[in-house]
């Protein structure tokens, strides 16, 4: 259903981070952030060139609260979450 997700261009975001593997997927347009926790503790995700809506979170594998625009947010344990950017 997302073109974006199989051929979208892949660029890492976050590269140095040991907790969070982060990238963007991008084409025509269109852009999303797959944002992973790959630990058992609490993550920080802090990027200000991507800022994350709540209504363009498209899957979560945990709740997620309703939230304004975030640069930066807590990602619980092995959390994913994937939002539409522009």
């Amino acid at each position: 259903a997302e073109p974006v997700l199989v051929y979208g261009n892949y660029e890492l975001i976050l590269a140095e981070d040991p907790q969070i593997y982060a990238y963007t997927r991008t084409l025509e347009g269109q852009a999303l952030v797959v944002i992973c926790n790959l630990t058992d503790h609490d993550a920080l995700y802090h990027e200000l060139e991507w800022p994350l809506r709540h209504e363009h979170l498209l899957l979560a594998n945990q709740e997620v609260l309703p939230h304004g625009v975030l640069m930066q947010c807590v990602l619980r344990p092995y959390e994913v979450r994937v939002y539409r950017v522009a």
